[in-house]
């Protein structure tokens, strides 16, 4: 299956599931990379994001951890769309 697939999508396991299953509202795990380098890579650059300096990591944390004061999200979600729940 792999094969027939672009090269920045891949399949890792599959199983069985009933046939009314949405792969967006029933997904119960998803993961993301995302790949930045500090050197201009022209093989790369459909791998990684290019950034001039290295990011302050212990920043970004203490930024994320603002997240965690608010429950709803609703904001980040299309306006017609057919969720109901928008905390974490």
């Amino acid at each position: 299956m792999n094969s027939y697939l672009p090269r920045d999508i891949a399949v890792k396991h599959l199983f069985k599931v009933n046939n009314d299953a949405h792969a967006r509202f029933d997904a119960i795990e998803r993961s993301y990379e995302y790949h930045m380098c500090t050197e201009k890579d022209p093989f790369e650059a459909h791998r990684h994001y290019h950034i001039r300096s290295i990011p302050d990591i212990e920043l970004m944390n203490q930024a994320a951890k603002i997240l965690f004061e608010y429950e709803d999200f609703e904001c980040f979600s299309k306006k017609k769309n057919r969720c109901k729940n928008f905390s974490l």
